[in-house]
């Protein structure tokens, strides 16, 4: 099925952070038998995984075929995948690296995992690994202080209904 109005992509989340923790609906989403092709991204932040979705989102809407795009939850400017359509045969192209991760359940009959990492210069990384280090230790605190504010939000969010539902005359 082409694409009606070109100007018009769907965008959504599929999970998100709680107070409850990492929540996906990745696997109710992207179940194999819905899809002719998976295509699983692996590799680490800036190997290009969300620059290609968006690359394959805007060339396929450009071309009218139905196109879905799913954002990250910790980052709104990143895609985590992006559903492509045509003639009801669907190919999606997902990000399987944590939190969300996804491995090739059969690999090649429904899905395929391509390492961005691959094509990464070495040369380059290990020039800058210090750096490289230091900033994923900054990204792992970032996480746990957004997680500690969630819980506490839950656990806050829990007090208040408790009070609300004692103190609340049900007659």
């Amino acid at each position: 099925m082409q694409n009606e109005n070109n100007n018009f992509i769907p965008k959504y989340f599929a999970a998100a952070n709680s107070y409850n923790g990492f929540i996906s609906f990745f696997d109710s989403i992207f179940k194999p038998e819905d899809f002719a092709m998976i295509y699983i991204l692996k590799g680490g932040p800036g190997t290009g995984k969300s620059s290609l979705m968006k690359n394959v989102s805007g060339y396929f809407h450009n071309q009218n075929y139905l196109v879905e795009e799913i954002y990250c939850s910790s980052d709104p400017k990143s895609l985590d995948a992006v559903i492509v359509e045509k003639e009801n045969k669907k190919i999606a192209i997902i990000d399987g690296t944590a939190p969300h991760e996804k491995d090739a359940r059969i690999p090649m009959a429904f899905d395929k995992i391509i390492n961005l990492a691959d094509n990464l210069n070495q040369d380059v990384l290990l020039y800058q690994r210090s750096e490289i280090i230091s900033l994923a230790k900054q990204k792992s605190n970032a996480y746990q202080t957004a997680y500690f504010y969630l819980s506490a939000a839950g656990k806050f969010d829990s007090f208040i209904r408790e009070c609300y539902n004692h103190n609340f005359n049900k007659n």
